[in-house]
C-alpha cells in the first residue's frame, strides 16, 4: 500500500517546524513506515495559491499512485475529496464555533459546507473530542465518526523532580484560547502567567516565550506549578495531554471536555482566579490532582495503543 499524507491547506514541513511540532509529526509518521508514505506539502501559504495547489494536487503522478490518503486537518481534505480515493481524516475542533468567536460568519459557513463534504466522503473521521464526536454522530448519522484522542509520549512527558511556580499555558496565542482573561485571573490570584507559543493574541502582563520545539516542552511543564487551559472553544489539545502526563494539576474551563482538572467558567475571570487559588493554597489537593492527571494520561492517551488503532484503520481502507 502507498499512503499519501495531506496537511492542512497551505501547510508544509516548514510550518510544522516553525510551530515546534516537526519532531512530533515525524514520530507520528514513523508508524506509517510499512505503508510507503509520501507527504504532499504546499509551496504557497496564501489562501488562493494554496487552493489552486489543492485542486491540482490529484493530477500529480505521485498522488495518483497513492492507494489511501491520510488527511491531518479538515481544511486539507479538498485533494482527497476531488481524487475520490479512500481517506481517513482528522476532525480536531469545532471549526464553525472558532470562526464565530473571531466574528467571521462567512468562514463559519464555509467550514459547515466543507464538514458536510468530508463527513459524506471520508471512510473514517477521527475526532479527538468525545463531545464533538457525539455531536457529529447526531448531525451526520451515516458518517463513520470514531472517537480517537490525541496521543502523548508518556516516556518523554513525565513528572519532574521538583515543581516550579506560576501558571503555564502552552499553545497558539489566539482569541479562542481566552488568554487575556487568563492573564488577568492569574494576576488576581497572585500568580504570574507564562505563555509558550506564538500568535497574535499576546496577553498583557504575561511572559510570552515564543515557540519551543516539542521535545523541549517538558522543561516548561516542570518549571511551573499549574497548567491552565481556559479556552472558549476547544478540541483535545495536545498540550493538555502533555501537561497531565507530566503530573501537573490543571485549571480547565467548562469548554475543555477532555481530561481532568479544577473546573472554571471560561467567561468569568473570578471563576478562573478561584480555580487557580484552589490549587495554589492547597498543596495536598494540587499534588493529588497531579497524580491523578498522570494516571489518566497513562490510561487513556498512550501513544502505542492509539497509533496502532489508527494504523489498523488505514490498512482496512487499502
Amino acid at each position: 500500500m502507498k499512503l499519501g499524507l495531506l496537511p492542512a491547506l497551505g501547510n508544509n514541513l516548514t510550518t510544522l517546524r516553525d510551530h515546534g511540532q516537526l519532531t512530533r509529526f515525524r514520530r507520528h509518521c514513523a508508524w506509517y513506515t510499512n505503508m510507503q508514505p509520501e507527504y504532499f506539502g504546499y509551496s504557497r501559504a496564501d489562501k488562493f495559491g494554496a487552493l489552486r495547489e489543492a485542486i491540482r494536487m490529484p493530477l500529480r503522478p505521485e498522488f495518483k499512485a497513492c492507494d489511501v490518503l491520510r488527511v491531518f486537518s479538515l481544511t486539507g481534505a479538498l485533494p482527497a475529496i476531488l481524487s475520490r480515493k479512500p481517506y481517513l481524516c482528522s476532525y480536531g475542533a469545532d471549526y464553525e464555533a472558532i470562526a464565530r468567536i473571531h466574528g467571521r460568519s462567512r468562514r463559519a459557513k464555509r467550514y459547515r459546507w466543507l464538514a458536510r463534504l468530508v463527513l459524506r466522503t471520508a471512510e473514517i473521521v477521527l475526532c479527538p473530542n468525545q463531545q464533538l464526536a457525539k455531536l457529529l454522530h447526531w448531525r451526520h448519522p451515516k458518517a463513520n465518526v470514531v472517537y480517537h484522542p490525541n496521543w502523548v509520549d508518556t516516556d518523554l512527558f513525565t513528572p519532574g523532580q521538583t515543581r516550579g511556580v506560576g501558571v503555564l499555558y502552552v499553545g497558539r496565542l489566539v482569541k479562542e484560547k481566552n488568554l487575556h482573561r487568563l492573564a488577568l485571573a492569574a494576576e488576581q490570584a497572585g500568580s504570574g502567567l507564562t505563555c509558550v507559543g506564538d500568535g497574535p493574541e499576546r496577553p498583557a502582563g504575561a511572559a510570552c516565550m515564543g515557540v519551543t520545539p516539542w521535545e523541549e516542552l517538558p522543561r516548561w511543564f516542570h518549571a511551573h506549578r499549574i497548567f491552565a487551559m481556559v479556552s472558549l472553544s476547544e478540541g483535545h489539545p495536545k498540550a493538555l495531554a502533555e501537561a497531565m502526563a507530566c503530573g501537573m494539576p490543571c485549571v480547565l474551563s467548562e469548554r475543555v471536555t477532555e481530561g481532568i482538572g479544577e473546573r472554571c467558567l471560561a467567561e468569568d475571570t473570578e471563576s478562573i482566579a478561584e480555580a487557580i487559588r484552589a490549587l495554589m493554597t492547597d498543596p495536598n489537593y494540587a499534588a493529588d490532582l497531579g497524580t491523578r492527571s498522570r494516571a489518566y494520561a497513562l490510561a487513556h492517551w498512550q501513544e502505542g495503543p492509539l497509533m496502532q488503532k489508527e494504523v489498523e484503520g488505514l490498512w482496512s481502507l487499502a
